[in-house]
């Protein structure tokens, strides 16, 4: 005979797992809650300490403004890269927003020899960027997005002369490709000199212990309430044989410095047009500067000596006293209207290299003030203006290509 035998559990194991049950459905529960909440961007207490609330609100309001530069390079355009170009894809690194007209600052060594320009926004939008100008002196570079002004959030500005050693510094870039990643550190040296692959040397640099890691280049360096104090350029690297890696030495081109930098590539930035012997500005600059005239057109920023535009008596936008003057707006190419670069462009494609063409002139006979406050964008604003708008055409031969 079969004796079957019942399972039985004491009264203490079933009260045990009762316990384990309801107390494992409430951490299911919880956690389920707070990851809904953290997605929603809710922030959970988590007892931080008020240093850390603090950073974690600088990085909040700071991250909006931090973008992904890339940039397609010739062959051989990373002459001055300070960061080794095998840690990271070539011409990959960070930029920042200076103001809501959708200027872009990153480092000159970034896109020097650029074909084209790609910058992606904190949003995942991706805008072609155009190139504005540089000085490599100063490793700052300036690029123009057409991005709308709701997506552009720029930095406030901190003041270089307030630094001190062993203030709070606070990184945040696209380290070997990584999305918006966050560093912290010191300030460990200021006044420091800073010698690029380029030849320049760059003064007044900021030192800090941030780690500043390949892709880090061109981002924001901020202080403790997310102000600008500098922009991430170079990191000293170690290699034991191996891969380089950082040591805790970083450079970061001060914000006095971008500051003045970025007013005077506004006014010089070039966008090279070898075939006439002209260069153009690009349309966001030449809508700037044609603004208070009321007029659409192509800016001749400048005349190529001894070439063609310059023997037909093309005149370039001219620097006077820290004004503009404007003497000669290109309207229309071969009896059509040019309201701007791109379509000035789409005409002269349509011409095969020796063709003759007539442009169409207006003199305006104009000189301007360009006033650029970070943050409030750039404006320009009218000191004279001739009378009458004076209209004539030039010849010219279209260059071989």
């Amino acid at each position: 005979m079969t004796t079957r035998r019942s399972l039985e559990i004491p009264l203490w194991g079933f009260a045990a797992l009762v316990f384990a049950g309801t107390l494992g459905a409430a951490l299911l529960v919880r956690s389920l809650s707070d990851q809904k909440r953290v997605s929603s961007g809710e922030a959970l207490d988590l007892a931080l300490t008020s240093a850390e609330q603090r950073r974690a609100a600088a990085y909040r309001s700071a991250v909006k403004s931090v973008v992904h530069v890339r940039a397609v390079h010739d062959e051989a355009a990373s002459l001055a890269e300070p960061l080794p170009s095998q840690a990271v894809p070539p011409g990959q690194g960070s930029g920042l927003i200076w103001d809501a007209d959708g200027l872009i600052v990153t480092s000159a060594h970034l896109v020097r020899g650029h074909n084209q320009i790609q910058v992606t926004l904190f949003d995942g939008s991706v805008w072609e960027a155009e190139y504005v100008g540089q000085l490599d002196q100063v490793d700052v570079a300036v690029l123009a997005i057409a991005a709308p002004r709701k997506v552009l959030f720029p930095l406030p500005l901190a003041q270089s002369a307030s630094l001190v050693v062993g203030q709070e510094t606070l990184v945040i870039g696209n380290p070997f490709g990584l999305k918006t990643a966050l560093t912290g550190g010191i300030i460990s040296g200021l006044d420091r000199s800073l010698g690029l692959a380029s030849g320049h040397v760059v003064e007044g640099v900021i030192q800090t212990d941030s780690a500043i890691n390949p892709g880090n280049s061109g981002g924001p360096v901020l202080d403790s309430l997310g102000r600008l104090i500098g922009m991430a350029t170079a990191v000293h690297l170690a290699d034991a044989e191996g891969p380089a890696f950082n040591v805790g030495v970083g450079y970061a081109v001060p914000v006095d410095v971008i500051a003045l930098a970025v007013p005077e590539l506004i006014r010089v930035g070039i966008a090279p047009n070898f075939e006439l012997g002209f260069h153009l500005a690009p349309d966001w600059q030449a809508r700037i500067m044609l603004a208070p005239l009321g007029i659409k057109g192509v800016l001749p920023l400048e005349v190529v000596p001894g070439s063609p535009a310059q023997r037909a008596g093309l005149n370039s936008v001219a620097t006077t006293q820290g004004a503009l003057a404007i003497v000669d707006v290109i309207v229309g190419l071969q009896g059509q209207a040019c309201t701007g670069r791109e379509e000035f462009m789409r005409h002269l494609e349509a011409h095969p290299p020796g063709t003759d063409l007539s442009l169409e002139i207006a003199k305006v006979l104009a000189t301007l003030a360009i006033d650029s406050e970070p943050g409030a964008g750039i404006r320009a604003r009218l000191i004279s203006r001739a009378s009458e708008v004076e209209r004539r055409t030039i010849t010219l031969k279209l260059a071989e290509r």
